[in-house]
């Protein structure tokens, strides 16, 4: 989400998705599973392009939005951590794999 060049933003950052199976993205087998089969939790981080937001608040940010969406589960990682990039790596090298292929909802 943009901050519209306002001169106060609170925190910013960005997230991606990760399917709670096997090794996440790894492990993830979407034309395998059916709708509900799989549980997905937000990664969230410090990252805004910009500047980075202190990463002591990081924690305040999962609780805040754990505390207005129950039920979500939400991984908060400093722009810096190993992890944050080894997660964005498998979701890049998951799309690539993936970037021609079509899944069919029926209701």
């Amino acid at each position: 989400m943009h901050a519209k060049a306002s001169p106060i933003v609170r925190y910013s950052g960005e997230f991606h998705w990760r399917p709670l199976v096997n090794n996440y993205w790894t492990g993830f087998q979407a034309n395998a599973l059916q709708d509900g089969q799989v549980d997905w939790e937000l990664i969230i981080d410090n990252n805004s392009g910009t500047y980075a937001p202190n990463k002591a608040l990081l924690p305040k940010v999962k609780e805040l939005l754990e505390y207005n969406f129950p039920g979500l589960r939400v991984v908060a990682l400093d722009y810096a951590d190993p992890k944050l990039e080894e997660s964005r790596a498998n979701l890049r090298r998951y799309a690539a794999q993936h970037i021609n292929s079509t899944t069919i909802l029926k209701s």
